[in-house]
């Protein structure tokens, strides 16, 4: 472990955390309207200080790389542990590449989380119909890119600085992209071909750490090795960041496929638990073979299983409790192994 290599903001991740961190303690511990205010008051907060606040010739409505007052807070603040920083001489020196601030941009990361929180409001509020909810997240969205890109004109756009305006430009096409998707998914319906989007969408982050962490360029140069003497360097570039993207999603997929599989069995059992309950005492029995069921989750059962093990315990010969002849009995093995057929079917939908 090299001790001059430990930063303590160096990527996304960091920034989503604070914003994670402020936007949660609002949402836990205020109402929506004081969430919005808030919102309101970090965004002009932000805006405030880069405009009036002046520091040792940095700041005082200063956007250069090297002038603005976040960029000076960072290199106050955090010195050497300030990523792309290093000790030469005892002296610490900032790298002229590295220009992106976390300190004083945290304001905004935090409004960022909150955008996303009164998307969940909307979409969660039952009191509208789901095509009211799509006109409001069009709305919004469309508004708060107006109002960013204007403001852009006093107060840059600027991703690295993730000012104001950035915030209010990239949660507003966040609200639009939201829209459209709900739309297209829950209110039309339209699912079929959406199915791989979730292995990116549910799994982003660990996405964004498999690329930090691990250098799958490599095995993208190795399968195409050679090729780029025949496309280009730019069009080789290109290649190996798909590569690199597949790779991820193939990995990705096989974690999803494996987790899904397991948690989708546990639904499917606690559901098939949940539907012979629901017919009564009469099925107290087929219940305990239920449960006998739901224990075998490490492994898929069919219906040809269930009904394998149906015979195997010889069902007919449990007495149910509250069952007071055998056509009762005849009746709740039908019931259930229907009951199985359909949860089966379900399943493999």
């Amino acid at each position: 472990l090299d001790p001059n290599r430990i930063y303590i903001y160096s990527n996304t991740l960091q920034a989503i955390a604070m914003g994670y961190l402020i936007a949660s303690l609002l949402y836990l511990h205020t109402r929506i309207r004081t969430q919005i205010i808030i919102a309101v008051a970090l965004l002009l907060g932000f805006w405030g200080a880069m405009e009036f606040i002046t520091v040792q010739g940095y700041g005082g409505g200063n956007y250069t790389p090297d002038g603005n007052l976040a960029e000076w807070i960072d290199r106050e603040v955090l010195g050497r542990f300030r990523d792309g920083a290093s000790v030469m001489n005892g002296e610490v020196v900032f790298a002229e590449w590295y220009r992106y601030t976390w300190i004083l941009s945290s304001l905004n990361f935090g409004v960022t989380a909150l955008t996303g929180t009164f998307a969940g409001y909307i979409l969660k509020d039952k009191a509208w119909m789901p095509k009211q909810k799509v006109i409001y997240l069009l709305a919004i969205g469309a508004t708060m890119v107006a109002i960013g890109w204007i403001w852009g004109i006093w107060h840059p756009v600027i991703k690295k600085l993730w000012t104001g305006s950035m915030t209010l430009v990239s949660s507003g096409y966040c609200f639009l992209l939201m829209a459209v998707s709900y739309y297209i998914v829950d209110v039309k319906g339209l699912r079929r071909g959406t199915e791989w989007l979730r292995v990116y969408g549910m799994n982003s982050i660990m996405a964004y750490m498999l690329a930090q962490c691990i250098n799958f360029r490599s095995v993208a140069h190795s399968l195409f090795h050679g090729v780029e003497q025949y496309i280009g360097p730019a069009w080789y570039q290109v290649l190996m960041a798909a590569s690199c993207s597949i790779i991820i999603y193939i990995i990705l997929w096989i974690y999803c496929y494996a987790i899904y599989s397991y948690f989708k069995m546990q639904m499917w059992s606690s559901g098939l638990l949940a539907r012979i309950a629901h017919q009564g005492n009469g099925f107290a029995s087929l219940y305990r073979i239920a449960h006998l069921l739901q224990q075998r989750t490490a492994m898929l059962i069919d219906r040809h299983q269930i009904l394998a093990m149906l015979h195997l315990d010889n069902i007919s010969r449990i007495s149910c409790i509250g069952c007071q002849n055998n056509s009762s009995i005849e009746s709740s093995q039908h019931t259930f192994i229907r009951a199985c057929s359909n949860i089966n079917t379900e399943m493999l939908v």
